[in-house]
């Protein structure tokens, strides 16, 4: 125990002989020693912080959300209208049964645009008509050889 306050007295001593280096060294283990920390059970921040989430996702989804619901059904009735009124199925339907039959009709044509000239007869057809101009009628077909 005798050496214990030795040491310390000699400590003591040195520190009041280096007076400046004791103060600088004071000063550095204020400012290096670790800050206490905040328990999340014991600190209030936590409970305020959690009030604030609370009441910014009621008011998303109450006011905010109601809002985007009546933009949604606003939406779906104008495409109920659109699909009904503007551009109803059974339409849409008829026109592309149109489009294939005349692509139909094109693809005929075209068969009949490819038949080589060398291919193809002449045939005279003479009717009775009471009209003399009308009397002769000119017919393609093949020609069987």
């Amino acid at each position: 125990m005798r050496n214990a306050i030795q040491n310390v007295m000699r400590g003591l001593m040195w520190a009041w002989g280096h007076k400046i280096r004791t103060v600088l060294l004071l000063v550095a283990f204020t400012l290096l020693a670790p800050n206490p920390i905040r328990s999340q059970f014991v600190d209030p921040c936590c409970a305020i912080l959690a009030t604030g989430l609370t009441t910014i996702s009621s008011t998303l989804s109450n006011i905010i959300g109601g809002g985007l619901n009546t933009i949604l059904s606003v939406e779906k009735s104008i495409s109920n209208f659109e699909q009904s009124v503007v551009w109803p199925q059974n339409l849409i339907n008829q026109a592309r049964s149109l489009v294939g039959n005349v692509q139909g009709i094109f693809n005929q044509i075209q068969g009949v645009m490819r038949i080589p000239a060398s291919k193809t007869c002449f045939r005279v057809i003479r009717t009775r008509s009471p009209r003399p101009a009308h009397n002769t009628r000119l017919f393609t077909a093949r020609c069987r050889t």
